[in-house]
């Protein structure tokens, strides 16, 4: 996602006005929901085909993306199968959103049938494209479907405001961008010019980590959409607006490295841990720090002017007071999810995944009991609470447990490297402006 939505989301509630806008909330719900489906293929496909790329064995490659390309497409077809026969139960049920008439959202959710399966499709290719490396050009993809999406999805709702049509837009952009991945995989793999087949000795080349990478996605799942499944079963589809736009807005903040973290996973997997470690150490000290700089950096601008930056960005004095203070929690939380990145690409190239998995695990059997329990009682401001809380718990104990696998006493140089001399910094800018004002 890039900033564009960013930008576009307060003139999309001004058309459509908010309870609408949680339609398009629900959509990014839904599809993040559906990568449960995924049974941890995308991560352990994005490894595997790194190190393939790594040993230069052409023929191997194209074989590994013809096999795997049949397995999304199966995929593909079960979700669009699940989503459409099953809209009504999955209305009625799982996403009430008090406010929205029924039939609308089955409506909605047939539309939604169309586009997930695509991008499901277009997904598995992206991730060939990221384990080659082919970063440019899926920075420039992204780029231009962002502008499809969401500027294209701009003047649809100018024409006409009928959220249905909306859908109808991003269906037809989705199997544009499908394609034109397909074209660069296919290309930049000789498709073309060269035989490939069917090699089922790949599956057993991944099963093993795509195990630990299933659980993984699980809990991932529960850590990052369970406070607004459970927002979106139990309250209405205001609330439910309003802490999606707020964790969108806190999302935001972390664009400028997401592209950074996950191209290192490639990496980390071409350079394992081994005998010399100096350049891979060197590499993991400059971009945590670097993200660290940056993270806390717009946390610091922000706290200094928050509802000025807010009032300028939504243009609703009321809409931005009830953001405030659910974007306050959510943004801390961010942070310390960003930070924890690159040392999670780490574990997992290095095969730790287990460790991510066992603290999510026991983190989530505190976490969501709680999320159910405040959130009738303390409403959307107390579950973005609970979840920057979750994400600060994460971190620190990530770490810890980390550095007694991987690169063993490095833990407290790590934190010195990375942080020490940042803190410092924004507390003489905190003074500094504390002073002035």
């Amino acid at each position: 996602m890039s900033a564009i939505p960013l930008f576009l989301v307060p003139q999309y509630i001004s058309i459509i006005g908010i309870e609408a806008y949680g339609l398009i909330a629900l959509f990014t719900l839904i599809f993040n929901l559906s990568s449960i489906f995924d049974f941890g293929l995308s991560p352990a496909i994005n490894i595997r085909f790194s190190e393939l790329k790594s040993i230069g064995s052409k023929g191997e490659d194209r074989d590994f993306i013809r096999t795997f390309e049949i397995v999304y497409y199966f995929i593909a077809l079960l979700l669009f199968l699940f989503f459409f026969f099953f809209r009504d139960i999955i209305a009625s049920n799982m996403f009430k959103l008090k406010g929205v008439d029924s039939d609308l959202l089955e409506s909605v959710l047939m539309i939604f049938a169309f586009i997930i399966s695509i991008k499901w499709i277009e997904q598995f290719y992206k991730v060939i494209l990221m384990s080659s490396q082919d970063h440019y050009w899926l920075s420039f993809y992204n780029l231009a479907s962002s502008i499809f999406v969401w500027l294209g999805g701009y003047f649809v709702l100018r024409s006409s405001s009928d959220v249905l049509f909306y859908f109808r837009w991003q269906i037809i952009v989705t199997l544009f961008f499908m394609f034109l991945a397909i074209y660069r995989v296919y290309k930049s793999n000789g498709f073309f010019k060269y035989p490939k087949r069917i090699t089922f000795k790949y599956f057993s080349e991944i099963k093993v980590s795509v195990f630990s990478f299933f659980i993984s996605s699980l809990l991932v799942l529960g850590v990052t959409q369970v406070d607004k499944l459970i927002i979106a079963a139990n309250m209405t589809v205001k609330s439910f607006s309003i802490y999606t736009l707020s964790f969108s807005l806190a999302a935001s903040i972390s664009y400028v490295v997401t592209p950074v973290t996950r191209s290192l996973l490639p990496y980390f997997a071409a350079h394992k841990l081994g005998a010399n470690n100096d350049t891979l150490v060197k590499v993991y000290y400059k971009y945590s720090r670097n993200i660290a700089v940056l993270m806390f950096t717009t946390l610091t601008i922000y706290s200094f002017y928050s509802s000025e930056i807010l009032v300028l960005w939504l243009k609703d004095m009321e809409l931005v007071e009830s953001v405030i203070p659910i974007l306050n929690w959510l943004l801390v939380g961010v942070v310390f999810n960003a930070l924890i990145a690159i040392p999670y690409n780490l574990q997992v190239a290095n095969g730790l995944i287990n460790l991510s998995n066992v603290l999510n695990s026991i983190l989530l059997v505190f976490y969501i009991p709680l999320v159910i329990y405040c959130s009738p009682i303390y409403g959307i401001e107390g579950v973005a609470f609970l979840w920057m809380l979750f994400n600060i718990v994460y971190f620190f104990a990530s770490i810890e447990f980390m550095h007694k696998k991987l690169l063993i006493g490095y833990k407290w140089s790590w934190y010195k490297y990375v942080f020490f001399d940042l803190i410092l910094f924004i507390l003489l800018i905190i003074i500094l402006y504390k002073l002035i004002n």
